[in-house]
């Protein structure tokens, strides 16, 4: 999950840790870090998110999903995907042109 600078901020804010004990640099980008293949805050006992108040804008969109090449899509493999309506998919490509915005202003 490629994280933007405010969920960077976010998450520190509400975790109180350093963005370096929660996400890795991937490129110009970063990403969550991964734990056994699955998200760093992924409680597995309870089955929940750890931060689901403060999660990234990207998992706030799942199954809603930004492709390589800047385009909205369903992700698949989610089994609920088939149930998105469609005012659900416009208003991600919205968000997902804010997201492309913030993480290429960057530099």
């Amino acid at each position: 999950m490629i994280l933007l600078e405010s969920d960077l901020k976010r998450i520190s804010q509400y975790t109180g840790l350093d963005p370096e004990e929660f996400s890795v640099k991937k490129g110009r980008f970063r990403v969550l870090k991964n734990v056994d293949g699955r998200c760093f805050f992924y409680d597995q006992k309870n089955g929940t998110c750890r931060i689901y108040a403060a999660r990234p804008i990207g998992c706030s969109l799942y199954p809603l999903v930004l492709s390589e090449d800047g385009h909205v899509e369903v992700d698949d493999y989610c089994p609920l995907s088939r149930l998105i309506p469609s005012y659900e998919k416009r208003k991600a490509k919205l968000l997902g042109g804010e997201i492309l915005r913030e993480l290429f202003s960057r530099g």
